[in-house]
């Protein structure tokens, strides 16, 4: 057996996870002392399976250049594998997404899988939720753009673009495109994709997908997840600049031309991307007036904002020498000035006044 392939009975399962896909189930599992995500074919997507050409798209990603490699497995969950029985196709095998891509609804329930889906306000029956404020929605929808636009560049076609096909952080700027076994390129068409009832509804079914289906459908995912609406019908709500909003609905109408606009494309991710602002590095120097009014307490010396370089190794120890505990001797005090003369010349003027007493009285 190549590397492309790996026997059920090699993988150790842990349990299944409860999962919407009706293509497949999903089991966790370990192989190789690591943990991976079993993604069981049902049987009507395994009679529409091209078994050579899900080969041929596990082998496309192992002659990847390295950086290449290394970005798609970040911004993918590219097969790695496909799991057989008896030389019969079961499904794939796939690194389980980061945690950053999941979220815990309660403190009692398992963490889910944080799809576009998320973002986006609900107030229908069932869980309702408020949604992501706008800059996240604006920072995912520019995310998947980039990854789209570059995968497209690769030669591949996602084929499946839908809410609950990409996993985004809480902050959206990073996506995770999945359901990656649809996706069409240099080895071919290997199955179909089952979009949702209203994705067919907003984009035409078409014999072959290309560049602006692909587009399309995220134009249509940015009207939804920037209006809160998948009617098509509603106008923005301050989330979505009427000249962009056309250029979306325009890209809708362009799926069956093959006018792609890029260039606009990638303005728009541009435009949306929100980027965290960096404190400034400071020396730590104070200078004189820069102290504070107040006295300073032990402790207290640096502001709290501070940043502090790393420093790379451990510093030499310094040794200090050692204090004496014995005080020099203190200087010798000056002499003492007499005071005899003074007392010997107060005594003689005492003497001479008397004198003159007496000498009157007789």
């Amino acid at each position: 057996m190549t590397t492309e392939f790996v026997d059920v009975a090699e993988l150790e399962l842990l349990g299944e996870i409860p999962h919407d896909g009706g293509n497949s189930s999903l089991h966790r599992c370990r192989y190789g002392g690591r943990g991976y995500l079993f993604k069981r074919f049902r049987p009507h997507f395994l009679s529409d399976l091209d078994e050579l050409a899900l080969r041929d798209l596990v082998r496309w990603r192992e002659r990847l250049a390295e950086a290449d490699r290394t970005r798609l497995d970040t911004v993918t969950a590219w097969p790695r594998r496909i799991v057989v029985s008896d030389d019969n196709v079961l499904g794939v095998l796939l690194v389980e997404a980061p945690a950053e891509f999941t979220w815990q609804p309660g403190p009692d329930e398992p963490r889910r899988a944080r799809g576009f889906t998320e973002l986006i306000s609900f107030t229908g029956a069932g869980r309702p939720r408020p949604g992501a404020a706008a800059s996240v929605r604006r920072n995912a929808l520019a995310a998947a753009i980039e990854v789209l636009v570059w995968l497209h560049g690769l030669g591949v076609l996602m084929v499946d673009v839908q809410a609950d096909n990409i996993l985004t952080t809480a902050d959206g700027t990073r996506v995770l495109f999945l359901d990656c076994d649809v996706a069409w390129g240099p080895w071919g068409r290997p199955a179909s994709a089952s979009a949702p009832n209203y994705m067919q509804q907003a984009i035409p079914r078409l014999k072959s997908p290309t560049v602006s289906t692909d587009l399309g459908r995220l134009a249509w995912l940015a009207i939804w997840a920037l209006t809160d609406n998948n009617s098509l019908a509603a106008t923005s709500a301050g989330m979505l600049s009427a000249e962009d909003e056309e250029f979306l609905r325009e890209r809708l109408a362009a799926t069956t031309t093959g006018d792609t606009e890029l260039a606009r494309w990638r303005r728009l991710a541009a435009a949306w991307t929100t980027r965290p602002v960096r404190a400034a590095r400071t020396s730590g120097v104070r200078l004189p007036h820069q102290r504070r009014a107040k006295p300073r307490r032990r402790g207290d010396w640096l502001p709290p904002d501070l940043v502090l370089p790393e420093i790379a190794g451990r510093l030499p120890e310094i040794a200090f020498p050692k204090l004496s505990h014995v005080l020099d001797p203190a200087p010798p005090a000056a002499p003492r000035r007499s005071r005899m003369p003074l007392v010997a010349l107060s005594a003689a003027a005492v003497l001479v006044l008397l004198m003159l007493v007496l000498k009157g009285t007789l």
